[in-house]
């Protein structure tokens, strides 16, 4: 494999922006996730108030603010639109990719290791998709990868401002999503050399810890005492330990599947060697090092109750660093059989591509998107080509190839298809068509953030039992979030409905409504169905 040289992480890093950038905007922001930070985020930037998020018009404490602050300072620079929820993603993912190099460099002490780890954390599909949406998942990767190469910085050359760089991003990472943070810069701490610095120095960097990263929690229980037990309990330890609180129930071997399947080849690979040799890594400290950061966070969320696919992000950099450790020591056949892999991967993911629309009708790929799959095969034959002699070399550029082009495609089966991606863009747009913008919008038994985000205006959810306008209106200090929310379950449900329809209302509801409220639609002149959803006006 020919060496690689310092210069070229940036030639990598430009690269990688150009098509993380290409057509971001391009789709509109997708429920549930995406679409509630984004609108979280927009109302901040309005009410000016980084203190108490509110979604749709109701303080909604279930993750800290520094996302959202983020977020309103690109929507402040780019104006509200789906480009700007997503632009401090993509330098997100982007200083990741400069840190798994860095980070590589004091482990492996060679530039060419470290650059081919940065290769592989590019080309996993996993990292990518953190970038496609707006969540605190990429932001708290990138807090944990900066206190981690701090803490190896600090190991290495003992200057302290690396140690409390350390203590600082931890803190950063506290304000993005709470005490997770913490699990993987103390598997490092714990297995990497020891390192020594005055007890007056941690104790400093510990006083920075808690005093930034709780300040937010603070600030809200002096306010008000039951948001300790509101956060605390609720949504930390609950959130681990009971699988209904959030609907997000999945079983044990969840991410024991999952992981493997968007880190392919790398981490099948690792697994395959390690057990094929049983040696590992080819230096036992760090292959106990790299070894736990992978596996203990894997275990840790694989037993919670909660499971959603980015929880693990920040395992991929060490599959990326373990995986570029291996590939400096795997023999021939090693690399046919893996090279021979990859390819069957890539023709699977590009026939579930090709046919994927004609088997399920699920979504529906354009002429266009044909083509890009054309040029995309053509690129990887002549990458496998040009570098058929070079197995190693070929394996990373393939698979750095492959991923690149699955953004560009995604990008416009995303944009094509906003129903597939649960984006309510195809609601707005009728609005605008039919002059609706300034109308009364009232959605029946949904939360539907994505609209409110679109329109940028108010809404009114009509809760009528469905469990995602069960909101928490606990922290309210008056009555105004009755703006916002209307509970017809309990109540003369059909005199209320009656009571907000005016002539200026426009109803929206998906698929149809329940037998007992149908006499509603008798007050519209206007019905017209887009996808799952349904809009009346007049």
């Amino acid at each position: 494999m020919n060496q690689f040289k310092e210069h070229h992480i940036y030639v990598l890093i430009l690269i990688t922006a150009f098509f993380l950038f290409l057509r971001l905007g391009s789709w509109g922001v997708t429920e549930t996730s995406e679409a509630r930070y984004a609108e979280i985020s927009w109302e901040m930037l309005l009410t000016k108030d980084p203190i108490h998020p509110s979604l749709l018009g109701i303080r909604h404490f279930h993750k800290p603010p520094l996302t959202y602050m983020v977020t309103a300072l690109a929507f402040e620079i780019w104006g509200v639109t789906p480009f700007a929820a997503r632009f401090f993603l993509q330098i997100s993912l982007l200083v990741q990719i400069v840190l798994v190099y860095r980070i590589g460099k004091i482990l492996f002490n060679s530039s060419h290791q470290a650059l081919l780890a940065a290769v592989i954390y590019s080309s996993l599909p996993a990292v990518i998709v953190s970038t496609r949406g707006l969540t605190t998942d990429s932001f708290l990767a990138s807090f944990i990868l900066g206190s981690v190469y701090c803490w190896f910085k600090f190991s290495k050359h003992h200057k302290l401002w690396y140690l409390y760089g350390f203590y600082g991003l931890l803190a950063l990472g506290f304000l993005t999503k709470g005490p997770l943070v913490l699990l993987i810069p103390l598997i490092v701490v714990f297995t990497s050399a020891k390192t020594k610095a005055p007890f007056k120095h941690h104790l400093a960097g510990i006083s920075l810890l808690l005093i930034v990263g709780s300040s937010w929690y603070v600030k809200l229980a002096l306010e008000d005492p039951q948001f300790w037990r509101y956060f605390v309990l609720d949504h930390t330890l609950q959130r681990y330990g009971n699988p209904q609180l959030f609907n997000r129930t999945q079983p044990v071997w969840y991410y024991l599947v999952l992981v493997p399947m968007t880190s392919f080849p790398w981490f099948p690979m690792v697994i395959h060697l390690f057990f094929k040799k049983f040696k590992g890594l080819n230096r036992s400290e760090l292959g106990t090092l790299l070894g736990c950061w992978i596996f203990i966070p894997l275990l840790f969320f694989s037993f919670s109750a909660s499971k959603l696919f980015l929880y693990v992000l920040p395992v991929y950099a060490g599959i990326a660093l373990a995986a570029s450790n291996l590939l400096s020591t795997i023999g021939h056949g090693d690399l046919r059989f893996w090279d021979s892999a990859l390819i069957a991967y890539q023709l699977v993911i590009s026939l579930c591509l090709l046919l994927g629309p004609l088997i399920t009708g699920v979504f529906e790929i354009s002429w266009l998107q044909l083509l890009l799959l054309v040029l995309m095969g053509t690129s990887l034959l002549v990458v496998n080509l040009l570098l058929r002699n070079y197995l190693a070399t070929k394996l990373l550029t393939s698979s750095l190839v492959f991923t690149l082009w699955l953004i560009v495609i995604s990008s416009f089966i995303f944009s094509q298809n906003p129903h597939f991606i649960n984006s309510t863009e195809p609601l707005t747009q009728y609005m605008e068509r039919h002059d609706l913008q300034n109308s009364q919008v009232m959605v029946y038994n949904r939360r539907l953030p994505s609209l409110a985000f679109n329109l940028q205006k108010p809404i009114l959810s009509i809760a009528d039992g469905h469990h995602s306008l069960d909101r928490e209106v606990q922290f309210e200090r008056n009555d105004s979030w009755k703006s916002y929310l209307v509970n017809i379950q309990h109540v003369n449900g059909d005199s209320v409905l009656a009571h907000w329809v005016t002539d200026s209302t426009v109803l929206i509801f998906k698929r149809s409504l329940p037998v007992h409220r149908q006499w509603i639609q008798n007050s519209f002149e206007y019905k017209s169905q887009l996808g799952p959803w349904t809009i009346m006006h007049h």
